[in-house]
Order: C-alpha cells, then sequence, then structure tokens
C-alpha cells in the first residue's frame, strides 16, 4: 500500500511532481503554501485538503515533499523540526539540485529519515512541467531507509533513479544549469539579433530553433566533440575575426561572452581533431 503524501509548497516542480503521483495512485492527503492561490490551484488538480500551516499538513502524511524555493528549505526543516509533532518514521524529500539532505538534518535528529529527489528537467510553467516530468532522470542522495521509496516513486513515473554523493550535489547542478539555463541566454542573444536585423520575433525563432533542434540531435548520438560545427570547428579565423568586428558597436557583455564561449570552444575542435595547434594558437590571438 502506497504510503500518505504531503507537499510543503505548492509551485510549478511541487504541483506537477503532486499530480503526477496522483495518476500513479499514490494518495496525496494535504498541501501547505504560503501563496493561497497556489494551495487552490494544487488541491483541485490533485484531491489534496489545503491546510493553514507546515505543521498541520505534516500531520497528515508519512511522505512529505518540500517543495519550496531553495533559500527556506533549511527554514522549513528547522520549524517542523522544532514543533511537537511525532516525526519520527516520516520520510521528508527535498526536490533542489544544488543543496544536500543534510540541510534538513534537525529533522533527522527528530527521527525523520531525510533525502533529496531531483528531477532533472526544465519547468517553465505548470503545462510544460506536467508534460516534461514522466520520464525524466531523478537524481537521489540521503538516507539509505528512503531510498526504496525514492526509487518506487521514480520507476511510477516511468523515470530514471541515478544516485548521487552528497559533496557532488553541487557540480550536479551547476553542469544542469550550463546546458539548461544558459542555453535559453544564448538562444535569447541570437533571437535578439536576428530582430536587430528585421526578423520579427516569431520569424527569429522559425529561422533558429531547428538550428537548435539539430544541434541537439547531433549531441544524442555523437560524442560532445563530434557533435561541433562552424567556424571555429574548421579553424576559419577570418570568419571568427568578422563576428568580432560586428559586434564591435553591440553590448560590451555580449561580444565578453563571445570570446569566452569562443576560447572554450578551440579546446573541443581540438579534442574533434578538425584543427590543429596552429590554427589553435591563431583563434587564440583573435579572441583575446
Amino acid at each position: 500500500m502506497k504510503k500518505e503524501m504531503v507537499f510543503i509548497g505548492a509551485g510549478v516542480v511541487g504541483t506537477a511532481l503532486a499530480v503526477a503521483l496522483c495518476k500513479k495512485g499514490w494518495p496525496v492527503e494535504a498541501v501547505n503554501s504560503r501563496r493561497d492561490l497556489s494551495a487552490q490551484r494544487f488541491a483541485r488538480l490533485t484531491g489534496a485538503k489545503c491546510q493553514l500551516t507546515p505543521e498541520d499538513a505534516v500531520k497528515t502524511g508519512e511522505i512529505i515533499f518540500l517543495t519550496v524555493p531553495d533559500r527556506t528549505i533549511a527554514e522549513i526543516g528547522d520549524r517542523l523540526a522544532k514543533s511537537k509533532l511525532d516525526l519520527a518514521g516520516k520520510f521528508f524529500f527535498h526536490c533542489s539540485g544544488s543543496l544536500p539532505s543534510t540541510v534538513i538534518a534537525p529533522l533527522k535528529e527528530r527521527g525523520a529519515f531525510i533525502a533529496s529527489l531531483h528531477p532533472l528537467q526544465s519547468f517553465a510553467d505548470l503545462e510544460t512541467a506536467c508534460t516534461n516530468l514522466p520520464g525524466s532522470i531523478f537524481s537521489f542522495e540521503g538516507d539509505g531507509e528512503a531510498e526504496e521509496i525514492g526509487r518506487k516513486i521514480v520507476e511510477d513515473l516511468g523515470g530514471e533513479f541515478i544516485s548521487i554523493e552528497t559533496n557532488n550535489k553541487v557540480l550536479y547542478h551547476l553542469g544542469a544549469c550550463l546546458i539548461s539555463n544558459y542555453t535559453v541566454t544564448l538562444a535569447y542573444a541570437a533571437l535578439s539579433l536576428y530582430q536587430k536585423i528585421g526578423f520579427s520575433a516569431q520569424q527569429a525563432k522559425n529561422a533558429l530553433l531547428p538550428l537548435l533542434e539539430g544541434t541537439v540531435n547531433n549531441l544524442k548520438f555523437l560524442p560532445p566533440a563530434a557533435a561541433l560545427t562552424g567556424p571555429i570547428a574548421r579553424g576559419d579565423w577570418q570568419v571568427v575575426a568578422g563576428h568580432l568586428a560586428a559586434l564591435a558597436g553591440e553590448e560590451t557583455e555580449l561580444k565578453s561572452l563571445y570570446q569566452v564561449l569562443g576560447k572554450n570552444t578551440i579546446g573541443v575542435a581540438l579534442e574533434k581533431g578538425s584543427i590543429n595547434r596552429e590554427q589553435a594558437e591563431r583563434l587564440r590571438e583573435i579572441l583575446i
């Protein structure tokens, strides 16, 4: 029989996770959120009862998800640990990618089991979150007693369970930010350039997103270095020089971004074997 669940926090991640688990038969009993509208939406989608305080919510379940912003996870953990609730044997999961389970260590001192279970996925809004969550990779870190439950949750969501060491969480999350968050930053910069030369916002997307999709497909089937294309991969230093000249009148930040990425791309091209040391040095001179 599946244990009763409670969610503290009714944002995009928590709500999407609860909705997906409800569909798999997990009883979501209660939700507490600082925002009434978020809690009401959560309750409407899951059938959970809205509780006024975290303590009231925790009373009703055995598995508690702390799906609040990273900056408040420890605060909520401390608050619950200082309460008069019987926490022995309860399972507390937070969903932060960068923070270890130990940020809620005071709960463990009260007899609870603690862990982090992070969905390695991008959640821009609730609709896309509900679509993207099933089948995702989930990273687990924490008490061994909580691992069986974590594995069952991930299995029910059709995901892949991976276990990581506590001291590797920050680097794990950094890698996720580089490939997900900063891809959006690069897309924003590229789309902005296209709009400056007369493309509408939609035309810019129509032109550039297939290129991005093609790059992602290359990465799916090839080693990262082998997936690299473009002027640096070919050693075309004249093209790179032309790009920098075109950026002369642009914001300093954009030119600096291009230079930093270009310098890092030289190493990738060398690994690919598509340029030699002489070409690499010429490119470095241009990108200074």
